[in-house]
């Protein structure tokens, strides 16, 4: 069964909200842990940045690499 108009109308501002959350964090000093931080509590399960080697380059706290 298809979702109905206001179902898709409420997906559509969620993603957009999404959209202007990350984009806000994005601009500030630490951005890359900000938006690390705010993907962990939105999905509910851990949110990293990993290197090509596996190596953690950065996450929502704790040690990160500098020149991420």
């Amino acid at each position: 069964m298809p979702a109905s108009p206001s179902d898709v109308r409420a997906d559509r501002v969620g993603r957009a909200d999404d959209v202007l959350a990350l984009a806000r964090l994005a601009s500030r000093r630490g951005a890359v842990r900000d938006m690390l931080g705010w993907l962990t509590r939105r999905t509910g399960g851990p949110a990293v940045l990993v290197g090509d080697t596996g190596r953690v380059l950065a996450g929502p706290g704790g040690e990160h690499d500098p020149a991420v």
